[in-house]
């Protein structure tokens, strides 16, 4: 249809539920249009995830194709109603594509002919004839059915297409902050009461470091680790992250998961695997009694025990469902309390420079 805009679709794919992070499940498991569009979050999450995507430099285009992906050609979709070509191309090239992963996903036995009589009955109601027929020319095609069907050969055929349209943003200008802040920001989406956390402890984690004395380099270092620190936290289902009470068996062994997590991801990714330590052990205690490795004093790097307290600091001056709001004195003196058992004394020492800092 429009070749030159194949990249753009492709991360758009790979991206367009990212706003539905929150959701207790995924968006798959609520099927239904009309059920949809009932629940607020799954409405919003068009915008969010376009939000997320369009954030990442070079990606927005993406960004219109996901906030478009729910939009129906008969007006019936959301989150505006949009109808016909008042729906961007990629958005209903996506419509399609999310739909026939869900008729997949309810009958893996469906064949080729099957899945294009399928596609067929929501013809001008859920996307055009224009948008079918090249559904049908690409489903027919070669081995397109085989390899998008079956997961042995999926995850090959995800690696070319990764590394044929990588090539076209390689030539554009961005920082690793801004793509490393759109991951706390996915981070964040996981849970509600978490809006920002990421970016706080990212910055109360920087003015610590400053105020112990780090090089510009290594502020910016602990800042980079404070934003990826909950990232194991995306495999943590919601139930045990929002849960009102205290966390009982499997749940605490669940949610202690989550650093070790952290540092697998980071290790995985080229570039931060120098982060990953730092931001992985922010739950290890100088006396020794943390989590996931009980290292204590010297053995915790000094990024994870600046991040360590920085992480404290916002769950307590932040709303979270298991505890009463702390105002920032009142979190500063009980930090200040449990210097050299939780918390490292050095860093301690410069506690008092998070006062009259809280961000929103």
């Amino acid at each position: 249809l429009q070749p030159e805009i194949r990249g753009q679709i492709f991360y758009a794919g790979m991206l367009h539920d990212v706003g539905a992070m929150g959701l207790p499940d995924h968006v798959v498991h609520y099927p239904t249009k009309d059920e949809q569009k009932g629940i607020p979050q799954i409405v919003a999450h068009c915008y969010l995830g376009g939000r997320i995507a369009g954030q990442l430099p070079g990606l927005q285009e993406a960004k219109l194709y996901i906030e478009d992906h729910h939009e129906w050609w008969d007006g019936s979709g959301y989150p505006k109603g949009k109808k016909q070509q008042e729906i961007c191309l990629g958005g209903q090239i996506l419509r399609l594509a999310d739909s026939f992963d869900l008729w997949l996903r309810g009958n893996k036995n469906l064949n080729r002919a099957e899945i294009i009589e399928r596609a067929a009955t929501n013809v001008d109601s859920e996307y055009s004839m224009e948008i079918f027929l090249a559904f049908k020319k690409v489903v027919n095609s070669g081995a397109f059915y085989h390899r998008i069907t079956r997961e042995n050969s999926l995850s090959f055929y995800m690696t070319q297409l990764e590394r044929r349209f990588a090539g076209e943003l390689n030539n554009i200008d961005f920082s690793l902050e801004e793509v490393l802040t759109v991951f706390a920001q996915v981070i964040d989406a996981k849970h509600q009461y978490t809006k920002g956390h990421s970016e706080r402890v990212a910055e109360y984690s920087r003015l610590l470091a400053k105020a112990i004395g780090f090089s510009e380099e290594e502020q910016q270092q602990v800042k980079w680790a404070g934003l990826v620190h909950d990232v194991g936290k995306l495999a943590v289902p919601r139930k045990v992250l929002d849960k009102a009470g205290k966390l009982e068996g499997e749940e605490i062994k669940l949610i202690r998961l989550h650093p070790i997590l952290t540092l697998e991801i980071l290790q995985l990714i080229t570039g931060l695997e120098e982060l990953a330590a730092g931001a992985g052990y922010h739950h290890e205690r100088f006396d020794g009694r943390g989590y996931p490795d009980g290292l204590q004093e010297e053995e915790i790097p000094l990024i994870a025990r600046v991040v360590c307290v920085a992480d404290a600091f916002d769950a307590m001056t932040s709303g979270r469902p298991y505890q009463k709001t702390k105002t920032v004195a009142e979190a500063i003196d009980i930090i200040k309390a449990n210097s050299g058992s939780q918390f490292d004394p050095m860093v301690i020492e410069v506690i008092d420079v998070l006062h009259n800092t809280t961000l929103p």
